[in-house]
């Protein structure tokens, strides 16, 4: 009696150690384990009871929580092997509990009460041991040694419900179910620790993965007793183009590696000592293996030990796309932004002089027919300025967002050439300016391009009309038609000798709202979006544009179109 009475304080204290341990790390079979234990415990208290007052009913009670934990076992395997609980095994139970319920109110005789218990553990035996061998994935040897253990165990369990009706005080036949709980028990902890070595080997196999295939490279990097890289992922050749292993032979490549701006700055981090390293981030420029510059990320965390850094870990990550998509970020808006005071200093002067002789003229401030004749011209002259303005910003916002529609067409270049200085020559013309019109009517037969004709009379009339404001009087503009010397493109040129372009403009007059110092000098007005529009024309036709000028010689544009193979 005594030694029923310590096994089971030995079994409440290990089921307490065993809700402790799952509570700490969440191990779900080792709750269930617990739960076992307690119904266990409890059940050998009923035979302590039994003993004690030679009461019959505390046998029944404890057949009822030895088929509880038997259960409990159960559904700790199906949690152990990853499978949903089914709910009929608790309706089961609840059904078994309350016939023994009705059977000891009724006081039926025992075996009433036996034989449902019987029978039920015996299924949860079976179906204990079929879960094991079907879904534990281990190997084939220790999950057949392991079901033997828990059959024998089940089938003592029943022995015991069908033949504890003799004796009551006989405690010997109790001794043999003690020592085999024993033994289980050792088995339920060896399959807890084949449980973790596995978590453990699949959670490495894990980690590998993500390490291997990681985009970022994750280092470690000790100060004492050696400074260097104690690890780092294989990414890192990708970021940098240097080996994890040629990093671990020479922890300085990174310095080699990066920019002059950013050396000082990564060389305090790794190499001038630990005093003033702090948690943070860094994005610096290297130079990779293969000469090519990536913009890259770095997170540094501080390891400390005893109130001293050790060590630091961190990610670097290549941030090149990203920050090019700042930098063209900011860009945009500082482009917008100058745009937007362009046009207000562009439109702020004609509508000055639209309200300012509107005004005046309402006024009456204005009133000779003369006067007021001038007063109109202008007017209309600043309205038509305007409209032109309006019509430019619209056209060019539709080429740069790729929303205009070209109406291209198959022509002969000699039909392209013939179409254009029929537009162009009218205002050559009324221009009083000398000109030549150069026609390589050879060349162009027989060649062939794909072409929206207007748009690119359009860009000839801008080169013409830019020509006619800088060109001085008695001067000459040339306009020629032909192929380039591999015969590939079709070359359209507009030369004059005008006062040209400094050289430092000659990069911007391209961009929206351009004006030379040398058209403010001399008062020519223009809206500063001619020469914007007829690159977008250009790019669109896949072709190039490009200027040839010297100061106070001329310039010459040049628009180069691929022909049609």
């Amino acid at each position: 009696m005594y030694i029923i009475a310590a096994f089971v304080i030995l079994s409440i204290t290990i089921s307490l150690v065993l809700f402790y341990i799952s509570s700490k790390e969440n191990y779900i079979l080792l709750k269930y384990w617990g739960v076992s234990w307690v119904f266990y415990s409890l059940a050998l208290i009923c035979v302590l009871l039994s003993i004690y007052t030679h009461n019959y009913y505390f046998i029944d009670i404890k057949k009822i929580l030895d088929m509880l934990s038997i259960q409990s076992l159960l559904l700790g395997i199906y949690r152990f092997c990853r499978k949903e609980i089914p709910g009929y095994w608790i309706r089961f139970s609840i059904y078994v509990v309350v016939w023994v319920g009705i059977v000891l109110y009724l006081r039926l005789e025992s075996f009433s009460v036996s034989l449902p218990i019987v029978i039920y553990e015996f299924v949860i035996i079976v179906v204990l041991c079929y879960t094991m061998m079907k879904y534990w994935p281990y190997r084939e040897n220790r999950k057949i040694f392991f079901c033997l253990v828990f059959f024998g165990w089940g089938i003592l369990k029943i022995f015991l419900a069908l033949y504890e009706q003799g004796e009551i005080g006989a405690v010997n036949r109790y001794m043999g179910e003690m020592l085999y709980i024993n033994l289980m028990n050792i088995c339920l902890f060896m399959m807890y620790l084949q449980y973790m070595k596995h978590e453990m080997i699949e959670t490495r196999d894990r980690l590998e993965i993500i390490v291997e295939n990681a985009r970022d490279a994750i280092f470690y990097y000790t100060y004492k007793p050696v400074m260097g890289f104690l690890f780092m992922t294989p990414s890192i050749e990708t970021i940098t183009g240097y080996t994890a292993k040629a990093i671990y032979q020479n922890p300085k490549i990174i310095l080699n590696m990066v920019t002059s701006e950013y050396y000082d700055m990564i060389n305090s981090v790794f190499f001038s000592g630990v005093n003033d390293i702090e948690d943070t981030n860094e994005v610096f420029m290297i130079e990779k293996k293969d000469g090519a510059r990536k913009w890259l990320e770095m997170n540094i965390s501080v390891i400390k030990n005893d109130q001293s850094i050790n060590a630091i870990e961190g990610i670097i990550r290549d941030i090149t796309k990203m920050k090019e998509m700042s930098d063209d970020l900011t860009a945009s808006k500082r482009s917008r932004d100058l745009m937007l005071s362009y046009i207000s200093h562009e439109l702020k002067t004609p509508i000055t002089s639209i309200m300012g002789y509107a005004t005046a003229i309402r006024d009456g401030t204005i009133a000779g027919d003369g006067e007021r004749q001038r007063a109109m011209d202008i007017i209309c002259r600043k309205s038509i300025f305007l409209e032109r303005m309006i019509l430019d910003l619209f056209q060019l916002s539709k080429l740069e967002t790729n929303q205009y529609s070209f109406s291209y067409e198959h022509m002969e270049c000699v039909e392209l050439a013939n179409y254009i200085k029929e537009g162009v020559q009218p205002e050559l013309t009324a221009s009083g300016i000398q000109y030549k019109i150069i026609t390589d009517e050879e060349q162009l037969t027989d060649v062939y391009i794909i072409v929206d004709s207007a748009r690119l009379n359009q860009v000839i009339t801008n080169f013409i009309t830019n020509s006619i404001k800088y060109t001085k009087d008695k001067n000459r503009i040339v306009v020629k038609f032909g192929l380039d010397d591999k015969k590939k493109n079709m070359v359209m040129s507009v030369a004059d000798r005008g006062i040209g372009i400094a050289e430092n403009d000659i990069p911007f007059i391209f961009n929206k709202f351009y004006k030379s110092e040398n058209a403010k000098v001399a008062g020519i007005q223009g809206r500063g979006l001619g020469l914007a529009i007829s690159k977008e024309i250009i790019e669109a036709h896949s072709g190039e544009i490009e200027v040839q000028s010297e100061y106070n010689k001329g310039s010459k544009f040049i628009v180069t179109i691929p022909l049609y193979k």
